[in-house]
């Protein structure tokens, strides 16, 4: 008699799976992502590195650091420390963002990345903001054991020709 096979698959989105598109609005595990490497691990292929209470370093594939190219609102974001001490998915709250699409492997020179094994982009869309809505946002908590709590919130203030946004993020844990 054989032990039971347990397989975890992810639907395909574009390019035979190559391409993959995410809601960060939307939740994906019971708590929600206190940074973007946490987010990044519920998608075939990322795990993460832990380095302290609420900060992580994404791998894909077994690959990290220069070689996974974090993109947040079309720049490229390299984090605090050469050393990785600080990793560009540390500033990231994905809850922040409308959007967030990774191409797997090279398969993409559009943003510089020849050898690189996966590109994450972080998006975000203009609001839609008119002369009756000026304004819009959201806010989240979190309190867990250990002391843990998150805050994050959204807001934003404009019309249909400017507007202003303002995202802030507080992760603590003891």
């Amino acid at each position: 008699q054989l032990a039971p096979v347990v397989l975890t698959a992810q639907k395909a989105n574009d390019a035979n799976g190559l391409v993959v598109r995410a809601d960060p609005k939307q939740p994906i595990q019971p708590v929600p992502a206190t940074d973007g490497a946490d987010y990044l691990q519920s998608i075939a292929g990322f795990s993460s590195i832990k380095n302290g209470g609420t900060n992580g370093d994404v791998t894909f594939r077994g690959m990290f650091g220069s070689r996974i190219k974090i993109l947040t609102d079309g720049t490229e974001n390299l984090g605090a420390c050469p050393s990785r001490m600080d990793a560009p998915t540390s500033y990231i709250q994905p809850e922040s963002f409308d959007r967030i699409t990774v191409t797997k492997g090279p398969q993409t020179v559009q943003y510089a990345n020849t050898g690189s094994a996966a590109t994450v982009i972080f998006e975000r869309q203009k609001p839609k903001l008119s002369e009756d809505h000026h304004y819009q946002g959201q806010a989240s908590a979190l309190v867990g054991s250990y002391g843990r709590i998150d805050q994050n919130i959204e807001a934003i203030v404009g019309d249909e020709q400017k507007y202003i946004r303002l995202n802030a993020g507080r992760s603590e844990s003891n």
